[in-house]
């Protein structure tokens, strides 16, 4: 729960931008809604700006075995992973359920959890508790996320109950990989249709876990050069930013 002194700085931030801003960003259509109110659509002011993401790592080349085994992974294991930070909002105890409905169905189950946060011991304790710690590898913080996506991971997860945009998702597309999402996330995020399958948290995590190992054998050829196609990329978010910049009327 925010606390007085939280409510009030957002009540009065969103006061002085609807009163004096020239031009007001969000990073999704449900972020404006939670930014300006149900009506943006109407304040001429308010724009989509979509985060870009830098597209290079996702088009070096990865030897799968050699990332696979720094983290003590086999070739004939099925690595189902995630990256977020540990707080509420990422659901990591709901995943916790999915790894293990999923490593009751697939022996070669292993999961890669990537981030760090203030619930990791506790999400590590219910690995451990859930009888599948050993199968699971913790990473903490990484600067290499596009070579573990393309390198390590077999189908990313991502069950969060609200996203502004979900960015980590446009990232994994961006490495071909497969992805099962809660519905929560902006349909905005999802570039590539048949890579990712959305599901409601409301589902059960057996439900989950047999939708991504159904799942996980599909990838697109095209996949990074949709990405690169799409709002996303970094060089097409740079220009929709520089056209706000050049086109701002002074208030």
């Amino acid at each position: 729960d925010l606390t007085y002194a939280r409510r009030s700085y957002l009540s009065l931030s969103r006061w002085l931008l609807n009163r004096y801003s020239t031009d007001s960003l969000a990073a999704s259509a449900p972020a404006a809604s939670a930014l300006f109110g149900q009506r943006w659509k109407q304040d001429a002011r308010v724009k989509i700006l979509y985060y870009g993401v830098d597209l290079a790592p996702y088009s070096l080349t990865v030897d799968r075995a050699a990332v696979r085994s720094e983290f003590g992974f086999r070739d004939s294991n099925v690595i189902f992973g995630h990256v977020g930070r540990f707080d509420p909002q990422k659901n990591h105890a709901f995943l916790v359920d999915i790894a293990v409905e999923i490593a009751n169905r697939e022996p070669e189950a292993r999961f890669l959890l990537v981030g760090d946060g203030p619930l990791r011991p506790l999400i590590e304790r219910q690995f451990d508790r859930a009888g599948i710690g050993n199968r699971a590898v913790f990473t903490g913080s990484r600067p290499d996320v596009p070579r573990l996506m393309a390198g390590v991971m077999d189908e990313f997860l991502f069950p969060s109950l609200y996203e502004g945009l979900g960015l980590v998702l446009i990232e994994a597309q961006a490495a071909n990989l497969p992805s099962i999402v809660s519905d929560t996330v902006p349909s905005e995020a999802i570039v590539i249709a048949s890579l990712v399958r959305s599901l409601s948290l409301n589902q059960s995590a057996a439900t989950w876990a047999e939708t991504a190992l159904q799942h996980r054998h599909y990838r697109p050829a095209s996949a990074l050069a949709e990405i690169e196609g799409s709002p996303f990329n970094i060089t097409a978010s740079v220009k929709a930013l520089t056209r706000v910049y050049c086109t701002a009327q002074p208030g």
